[in-house]
């Protein structure tokens, strides 16, 4: 007697693909929602750090640092920023525009500097942003 191999008819595949692709897109629509950033927290500080900077040096100044709430900010973003240490390369574009806003001076002038400046910039074009913008 010869062995009878079960057999699924192609009407029957095609009616079950539909919901096999939806589960299939919902595990991997699931899996890319799971992962959170993790340079999250310091792109929301440094983004926030711009933003004091540039207030500060329109708005403050005027009053002495321990009751200018502009200084207070600016403090408050600069300190976490310096325990912050990017993972991905968004972190990295994200502190280095930080760091451009609160330049207070042209460290190009030496070999070091310039150095240090193309890897600032190519790390930036890298995360297709432009240099200087925030």
């Amino acid at each position: 007697m010869a062995e009878h191999t079960p057999t699924t008819s192609r009407r029957r595949l095609l009616s079950a693909a539909p919901a096999a692709l939806a589960l299939a897109g919902a595990g991997i629509g699931g899996a890319v929602q799971a992962a959170p950033n993790p340079d999250a927290e310091l792109i929301a500080v440094a983004t926030e750090h711009v933003a004091n900077v540039r207030a500060y040096n329109t708005d403050g100044g005027y009053l002495e640092c321990e009751v200018d709430p502009l200084w207070h900010a600016y403090r408050r973003t600069m300190d976490a920023l310096d325990n912050m240490r990017p993972q991905t390369l968004a972190g990295m574009a994200s502190k280095i525009k930080a760091a451009e806003a609160d330049a207070d001076c042209e460290f190009t002038d030496t070999h070091a500097g310039r150095w240090a400046w193309d890897v600032m910039q190519a790390v930036l074009a890298m995360a297709g942003d432009v240099a200087g913008e925030a």
